[in-house]
């Protein structure tokens, strides 16, 4: 068993150190436009910031009935201010959709 020894004084405390950067501001989430619901296949949307800002992230929607056989094959910054989502048919029959959005911050 450790026994502890009584509490020393407190020390002399230090300089401030510098400013940090300053964080991510602007916070918006942009929907782009949905692709039309029908079987074509594949489907590519996207979804773009406003100006001044850039993407830091991104997602979609995809509807229609079976989504889990109409998988997403890429997600990804196309460029700085924009979102691409790729998905692609593999039932083969029925209408379906494609939506992207894409997250977006002030530009540093």
């Amino acid at each position: 068993m450790k026994w502890a020894g009584p509490t020393g004084t407190t020390g002399v405390a230090g300089s401030q150190g510098p400013q940090g950067p300053a964080g991510l501001i602007g916070w918006q989430r942009i929907a782009g436009t949905a692709t039309a619901s029908n079987g074509t296949s594949p489907k590519t949307a996207t979804a773009s910031c406003s100006a001044g800002k850039v993407a830091v992230g991104g997602g979609h929607i995809l509807t229609g009935n079976q989504p889990e056989r109409r998988p997403v094959v890429a997600s990804y910054a196309s460029a700085d201010n924009t979102w691409t989502i790729t998905a692609t048919n593999y039932s083969g029959t029925g209408s379906w959709a494609l939506q992207a959005f894409v997250v977006c911050v002030n530009q540093p």
